[in-house]
């Protein structure tokens, strides 16, 4: 009975039907991308283990997830490939080849998995050692020094803590070292501020967060959420919402304290000082031709000077640093440009390569065994 399971996981028929689906994946996950942003349709289609499909916007369509197919196809491989495949020391040329494409496949699960990305805004002359997330977000709390009201100690609350408080639904946040409790309700994943009349719903210091249709890319939504304040000496109710460019200050216990909404951040091992952003335009028009950064990262041992242009990224520490886009800033003296640099840290990053560099072999013996027998069978 277990053979017969083993034969049908690697046989052809089912690689062929799995190649199927994913083609239809790609298809459907392709025209998808007219009406959503790419983060959404890679988690609907490519990284799901089952999706439902509208067509026409009334028939659903249940179909097996990106995530789903890959994983049944690297099963299918090792079986097939590998373990059901004929063990001829004198024909290694195709269990090599199935073994690299199943090494390709597993580095695909690695990197999606223990990888890391974020993006990294930059004026000339700034220097930050963290990264923003392009989607998810948390609420960060300061306990601010007295005298000028700077952070000097932080702490966060991830999305996941909060994403699913909809309607009356409630959550209470402690840590040891806060005297007061964080009472978070009413999340909205895209929201706009108005001024409220008073009495009103949702009037909180006379400003109620109204829920907006979400936008195509996710990255741009900006959202909103309700927040308590309960210490021993009262409750203070207040609104985060991820535009804001500054944070809500309040007072407990004659200490004062900042809390706020912003993109989830993670830290580097370096930073990153932007000395010099360059742009240049097609003539006539606002169209970009060409814009780099440079820049110094800097390690604490390890120092390197390097210009990032489009398509020309920068390595270091690990790390792969993109020019991604740019754009301008209000300052108090005037309009100023800033850079956006994509960073990314993927442990997976030289497995393709090995891999290609496996298939090909394989192949190669492969072939040239099967040249050498009809030449011996010809002559």
């Amino acid at each position: 009975m277990l053979k017969k399971y083993l034969k049908f996981l690697g046989s052809y028929k089912l690689s062929v039907a799995i190649l199927l689906f994913l083609s239809l994946v790609v298809f459907l996950g392709t025209l998808a991308q007219t009406e959503k942003g790419i983060y959404d349709v890679q988690r609907i289609y490519f990284t799901s283990i089952f999706f439902v499909h509208w067509l026409l916007g009334i028939i659903p369509l249940p179909l097996p997830g990106g995530g789903l197919l890959l994983l049944l196809l690297t099963i299918n491989l090792f079986i097939g490939g590998v373990l059901l495949a004929p063990k001829n020391i004198k024909r290694p040329g195709m269990l090599i080849a199935h073994g690299g494409v199943i090494f390709l496949l597993l580095g695909g699960f690695w990197g999606h998995l223990w990888g890391k990305e974020g993006l990294i805004s930059l004026t000339e002359g700034e220097n930050k050692n963290w990264i923003e997330s392009t989607t998810h977000w948390e609420i960060y709390i300061w306990k601010l020094t007295n005298d000028n009201l700077k952070p000097e100690k932080e702490w966060t609350i991830k999305e996941t803590n909060f994403s699913y408080l909809k309607g009356g639904l409630s959550k209470t946040i402690t840590a040891p070292d806060l005297p007061f409790k964080i009472v978070l309700m009413r999340f909205i994943k895209n929201a706009e501020p108005h001024l409220a009349i008073p009495g009103s719903d949702g009037n909180v210091q006379g400003v109620y967060l109204s829920p907006t249709p979400l936008e195509t890319d996710e990255e741009r939504n900006l959202p909103g959420i309700y927040v308590e304040i309960a210490s021993n000496k009262g409750n203070q109710v207040g609104v985060l919402w991820g535009g804001e460019k500054c944070p809500w200050i309040f007072t407990v216990d004659e200490t004062n304290y900042a809390i706020g909404l912003r993109k989830t951040r993670e830290k580097l091992p370096f930073s990153i000082t932007l000395l010099k952003f360059t742009k240049e335009f097609y003539p006539r028009t606002n169209k970009p031709k060409f814009f780099s950064s440079e820049v110094v990262c800097n390690s604490g041992n390890l120092e390197q000077r390097a210009i990032i242009k489009m398509n020309e990224p920068l390595r270091f520490f690990g790390y792969t640093i993109y020019q991604a886009s740019w754009g301008t800033t209000i300052t108090n003296e005037g309009e100023k440009d800033y850079t956006v640099l994509a960073i990314t840290k993927n442990p997976a990053e030289r497995i393709p390569l090995f891999s290609c560099l496996i298939i090909s072999t394989g192949l190669l013996i492969h072939f040239t065994q099967k040249i050498i027998r009809y030449v011996k069978v010809s002559v």
